[in-house]
């Protein structure tokens, strides 16, 4: 186990099944199995950058539940935080890969899976952390995964632990209504938020758009607040500097799911080096385009493959829109 791990982060652990490349459900023959949850995925993506990182989780001790925790223990994820329940089951959802017209189809098969269930906030999981990271996605899963968030965020802000919360909406799991008043609590007590614009303006109304409207209204602790756009890049206000954007970094996308967990993990990165927000936001969008061009959900890249593609860019800011 990690002494003190940099970042904590709470969340389900699913499989991911995709069939091979131009290959749909009804007549694939072989599935790619991948790890896959939006914290995990964060989680991942800055263990792989050399940053230590710990999941609080929930698996089944079955096969399944120890294929899942193979990939993110061999990506360097510390998992002495996840609790191993016999009988229990693994969540799983199955992808297509969209091309051209066709677009990326997502199944979800995760009735009844260990996490929802058996989660539960471990008191002191925080000890010496610098960061604790949350989705949108953990809370809507069940009423016991809601408590645990709460948990963990009651705990980020008494331990004074940098909170970070990607909102991350899925409205499979609930309905905007729902999600926008148990989102709105959560936010109240994060210091970093990123929040994509489509569902910015879907939970919170068009002005949420606009970073530094969104964190006036409905995270007012929080000291960066990050609007991404994806190809159209992204912008952010922090309490050091005022409104800028950042261009995406042009990609060859191989798989789009991970693309925004990899931005994150870029993003807290950089921030946790000290660096300023314009640098973190690059970081962002550099390990997003890394992360777009390999299969799976986990981001792979090293640390001197990001560095090496941030030395490549020209860098851009300019003012929000």
């Amino acid at each position: 186990m990690l002494d003190c791990p940099a970042v904590v982060g709470l969340g389900e652990v699913m499989l991911r099944l995709s069939p091979t490349a131009g290959r749909r459900l009804e007549n694939a023959d072989v599935l790619a199995v991948h790890a896959a949850g939006a914290e995990a995925n964060v989680l991942a993506g800055l263990a792989r950058l050399g940053v230590s990182a710990s999941l609080v989780s929930v698996l089944p001790d079955t096969p399944l539940g120890h294929r899942a925790a193979a990939e993110l223990e061999a990506a360097g994820v510390d998992l002495d935080h996840v609790r191993w329940i016999t009988g229990g089951r693994m969540g799983t959802f199955f992808v297509e890969q969209g091309a051209g017209p066709r677009a990326t189809t997502v199944w979800y098969d995760r009735s009844g899976s260990a996490f929802p269930e058996h989660i539960d906030w471990p008191s002191g999981a925080l000890a010496g952390a610098q960061m604790a990271v949350l989705s949108g996605i953990t809370p809507a899963l069940s009423p016991a995964a809601q408590r645990a968030a709460a948990a963990m965020a009651g705990e980020a802000l008494a331990s004074e632990v940098t909170l970070c919360i990607d909102v991350n909406y899925r409205e499979r799991l609930w309905s905007a209504d729902v999600a926008r008043d148990t989102l709105a609590s959560l936010l109240k007590q994060a210091d970093i938020v990123v929040c994509a614009e489509r569902d910015a303006m879907l939970l919170f109304g068009p002005d949420a758009a606009d970073p530094a409207a969104f964190q006036a209204q409905w995270a007012p602790r929080a000291s960066v607040c990050v609007i991404t756009r994806g190809d159209d890049g992204c912008s952010a206000v922090s309490e050091r500097s005022g409104p800028v954007s950042v261009d995406a970094i042009p990609t060859t996308v191989t798989d789009r799911l991970g693309i925004g967990d990899a931005f994150v993990a870029g993003l807290l990165r950089s921030l946790l080096a000290g660096h300023d927000l314009i640098e973190a936001l690059r970081a962002g969008s550099a390990l997003a385009a890394l992360k777009a061009t390999v299969a799976g959900d986990l981001s792979l890249a090293r640390a001197d493959e990001l560095d090496a593609l941030l030395a490549t860019q020209t860098p851009r800011a300019n003012v929000s829109r």
